[in-house]
C-alpha cells in the first residue's frame, strides 16, 4: 500500500486542539522558516471528513504554524503537505506517532558533546546564581549598616525649635536675638522680651494665639510679620553636655 503525503489546503484543516496552547513566538518563527523553505518539514496526519475538510490527528503546533505562515503570505502558504489517513489506518499511524515524538525527547546519552555542553551550562548557571545571590546578601548587610548608621548621625544633630517652644524656652538673649531677627529691635524689642519672660513664669503658652493675648507689646499682625520673617530660618535646640 503507497501511503504518501498530499498537498492539503490549510483552509480545509481543523484541529481539537487550541492554538492558545502554543508559545506565539515559536507559531511565529517556525512560519517564517515554511515561507522561507516553502515548505512544511514534517507532514500533519489529518482524516477526511468529506470532499472539502479534514481533521487533525497528529502535528498541531506545525499545523498552527502553517496557518501563520499563510497569515503571512497567502500565495506562499495556501497548502501544507499531510498523510490522508483512512478509516482503518488511523490507530496504527496514532501509535507510530507517538513512538516518533517519544524518540524526539528522549535525552542524549552522557558523554555526547551535547550532553556535555549542557552539564557545563547547568553548572555555570548554578555558580552564577549563588554569586548573585552572594552579592544581594551583602548588599542587605550594607544596607542595614547605612540605615543602622544614619539613625546615629541623626540622634547626633540638633533638633529643630518650632515657633511655640521659642517663645516657651528660649534663654532672655536667644529670645530678643530671635525678635531682632523678626524686625522688632531697641528698646521696644528689649520690652517684649521681658513681658514674656514674665508671663511664661506664670505659665507657658499653650499657642501663638495666647502670646498676642498675654503680651501688650505684639499684636496679631505684629506676630504673622514675625513668623514670616522666621519662615526659611531654622533655629536649632543647643546640646546640652
Amino acid at each position: 500500500m503507497n501511503f504518501a503525503p498530499s498537498l492539503v489546503a490549510v483552509r480545509k484543516i481543523t484541529s481539537m486542539v487550541p492554538r492558545s496552547s502554543f508559545d506565539p513566538g515559536a507559531i511565529d518563527e517556525t512560519a517564517r522558516l515554511i515561507l522561507k523553505t516553502g515548505a512544511l518539514l514534517d507532514p500533519l496526519i489529518v482524516r477526511r471528513l468529506d470532499l472539502e475538510s479534514f481533521e487533525l490527528l497528529d502535528g498541531h503546533f506545525a499545523f498552527y504554524a502553517a496557518v501563520r505562515a499563510r497569515e503571512m503570505d497567502l500565495l506562499k502558504g495556501e497548502t501544507v503537505l499531510a498523510f490522508i489517513a483512512d478509516e482503518g489506518q488511523q490507530s496504527y499511524i496514532a501509535r507510530q506517532a507517538e513512538i516518533l515524538r517519544n524518540q524526539h525527547e528522549t535525552t542524549l546519552p552522557s558523554g555526547s558533546p551535547a550532553s556535555d555542553v549542557g552539564l557545563r551550562l547547568s553548572n555555570f548557571e548554578r555558580r552564577f546564581e549563588q554569586l548573585v545571590q552572594g552579592l544581594e546578601q551583602k548588599i542587605q548587610q550594607e544596607h542595614l549598616g547605612l540605615r543602622e548608621r544614619l539613625g546615629e548621625l541623626e540622634n547626633c544633630l540638633p533638633k529643630p525649635i518650632e515657633a511655640l517652644e521659642i517663645f516657651n524656652r528660649a534663654d532672655p538673649l536667644t529670645l530678643n536675638d530671635h525678635l531682632k531677627r523678626g524686625g522688632i529691635k531697641g528698646k521696644r524689642g528689649i520690652t517684649l522680651c521681658e513681658s514674656i519672660m514674665c508671663e511664661r513664669k506664670k505659665s507657658l503658652f499653650r499657642s501663638l494665639n495666647e502670646v498676642v493675648q498675654r503680651n501688650d507689646g505684639i499684636s496679631s499682625d505684629g506676630l504673622l510679620k514675625l513668623l514670616e520673617a522666621w519662615e526659611g530660618m531654622a533655629f536649632y535646640e543647643k546640646k546640652v553636655n
